[in-house]
C-alpha cells in the first residue's frame, strides 16, 4: 500500500500498518507497524531545508550526538555511510524498555530544484529488531516520488 505526502514522496508500507501524515510540525509522515510486545514498532520521516556538512561522516556525528542528549542510555552500534548520507543503528531505553533506533538520512533534490534533508527513524523493540528489520528497510529503500509510485 502506497502512503503518499503532499511533500512530493511516497512509501510503500504493508497493508495492515498505518501511516500518520504531518503529525507534528517537525515530522512529515509516522508509519506505524502493529503491536509486538506491547510496543507499535514505527518509522518517523523528517523532511526540511538541507543544512548538514558536506561530509556524511560528519552529519551522521552530529546526528548521534544529538540523539545522545536526547534518549537514555543511549549507545550507538554501528554507522556507516548511505547513498549522500548516513546509516546508523543504535540502542537506548525509554520507560525501562530497551529499544533499537535504526535511522538513515541523505539529501533529495525535490523537483530538480530545492535539496531537502530527509531522516527516516525506525524504532523497535530490541527483542524484535531481528523480526522488523528487513520490513523496516524495504520501507525506507521504497522512498519514491510520488508520481513514480502512481
Amino acid at each position: 500500500m502506497w502512503a503518499e505526502h503532499q511533500g512530493g514522496f511516497a512509501l510503500d508500507i504493508p497493508d495492515d500498518w498505518e501511516a500518520l501524515l504531518d503529525p507534528r510540525p517537525d515530522t512529515a509522515m509516522v508509519v506505524v507497524a502493529p503491536e509486538i510486545v506491547r510496543f507499535r514498532p514505527n518509522l518517523v520521516v523528517t523532511v526540511g531545508p538541507s543544512a548538514p556538512p558536506d561530509d556524511p561522516a560528519e552529519w551522521q556525528r552530529a546526528a548521534a550526538e544529538g540523539l545522545s542528549e536526547k534518549l537514555n542510555d543511549f549507545h550507538l552500534i554501528d554507522a556507516e555511510p548511505y547513498g549522500n548520507g548516513f546509516r546508523q543503528l543504535a540502542a537506548y531505553v525509554r520507560e525501562k524498555r530497551a529499544l533499537t533506533l535504526e535511522q538513515w538520512a541523505w539529501q533529495w533534490t525535490r523537483d530538480g530544484s530545492d535539496t531537502l534533508d530527509v531522516t527516516m527513524s525506525a524504532t523497535v523493540p530490541t527483542l524484535a529488531y531481528d523480526v522488523c528489520a528487513d520490513v523496516m528497510r524495504t520501507v525506507v529503500e521504497s522512498w519514491t516520488t510520488v508520481e513514480e509510485a502512481t
